[in-house]
């Protein structure tokens, strides 16, 4: 009897609240808020999503199920009438086997929940964290789902970073974009001091602030918007580099999610370029090359990049070194199903199997601490 060696490690993937069953917060907020709270309604719109009075996102658990299963089943995942597979713990390890992955990292949606009210924030996040935790109990080594901190106010952030230490989750998800206080200030300071003293991996996804729109569908808008999104990872990576955050924090772990990896030899050789022509100031002096501290304590994602993994052959790049894959099921433009092996087959063309496989599974899934028992055969 041989043993399986799984072939992937998906480091970026959503439990959006499109597949999220109608339940998670109605059955966990306290009353107070419940009629404030997410329900899910049918409207003229179709199935919705409803807080603070207001429509804000589709939901697939009404009567729009299976428009929305339609795009799994037609990529060849077993997504029962009714069911919510991208987000049901037993259909989605029934996803992971037939899709030679051996774990996977899910964020939420990027599109965070834009809510008026404080105290219905803080608790809409508390739920949510208590339902994940519920639901991946089931194989915490193969569902990474990752909770997530608010991070209007880095008290309120740390004191449920701390929490979900205490309850023993190996990652999180923090959406930088919503930050009340930028990354580079003292505030966050405990936070990174919990995290790297916890083990715990810090992530964060491509996004924008709560609530921002998507550019119309005119003249170019929406296209150019999503053309430029990989981008939006440059600013606060530096800003982490170069605020010393990895210098004095050797161990802390951080992934960046959906960034795409094609542009990051230049971004690297740029970003050591600030520190041999501009003077950083004494409160941030570095040990090391700020291309050093993202070889060591940072990785970026990608689904589809043929430019990012043809880099990755190429030893003076580093790219291996800080590119993972993530599939991004089940989003359409993700890469996942009957799509992956054509795909990876095109992208890792002529590269040594060894650094495809290191880049497509061995990384992520050493860099999430996911010891999963492989299979017998």
């Amino acid at each position: 009897m041989g043993t399986r060696r799984f072939r992937y490690f998906s480091a970026d993937n959503h439990w959006d609240n499109l597949w999220l069953p109608r339940g998670v917060w109605q059955d966990r907020l306290p009353a107070r808020l419940k009629e404030r709270g997410p329900k899910i309604v049918e409207s003229e719109r179709g199935t919705f999503w409803e807080w603070e009075g207001v429509l804000h996102r589709p939901a697939a658990d009404g009567r729009d199920n299976a428009k929305y299963r339609k795009l799994l089943v037609e990529r060849g995942v077993y997504a029962p009438e009714g069911s919510l597979a991208p987000t049901d713990p037993a259909l989605l390890l029934d996803f992971l086997d037939a899709s030679d992955i051996a774990g996977a990292v899910f964020f939420t949606a990027p599109v965070k929940w834009k809510v008026d009210d404080p105290e219905l924030h803080a608790a809409m996040h508390v739920a949510y964290n208590d339902f994940v935790f519920e639901q991946t109990r089931v194989a915490p080594e193969r569902l990474i789902v990752l909770p997530i901190v608010p991070t209007r106010d880095p008290v309120e952030c740390m004191n449920e970073a701390r929490r979900l230490t205490e309850m023993g989750f190996r990652a999180l998800e923090m959406p930088i974009y919503d930050a009340g206080v930028p990354l580079f200030e003292k505030d966050w300071e405990p936070l990174w001091t919990l995290l790297e003293d916890a083990g715990v991996v810090l992530c964060a996804h491509i996004g924008e602030l709560m609530g921002t729109p998507v550019p119309p569908s005119r003249r170019g808008a929406a296209a150019a918007h999503f053309a430029s999104s990989p981008y939006v990872a440059a600013e606060p990576v530096a800003q982490m580099i170069l605020s010393a955050i990895f210098e004095r924090h050797p161990s802390l772990r951080f992934c960046f999610g959906e960034s795409r990896v094609g542009w990051l030899p230049f971004y690297l050789s740029w970003l050591d370029r600030q520190v041999r022509n501009r003077d950083l100031d004494p409160d941030t002096q570095l040990s090391m090359l700020p291309s050093e501290y993202i070889k060591r304590n940072v990785l970026f994602t990608f689904e589809e990049d043929l430019i990012g993994a043809q880099l990755c052959g190429l030893e003076w790049t580093g790219q291996a070194a800080v590119s993972v894959w993530g599939g991004d099921y089940p989003h359409p433009q993700g890469l996942w199903g009957n799509q992956v092996e054509p795909m990876m087959d095109a992208m890792f063309a002529g590269i040594d199997p060894a650094i495809r496989q290191y880049v497509v599974h061995d990384h992520a899934r050493a860099f999430f601490g996911a010891a999963v028992a492989e299979e017998a055969l």
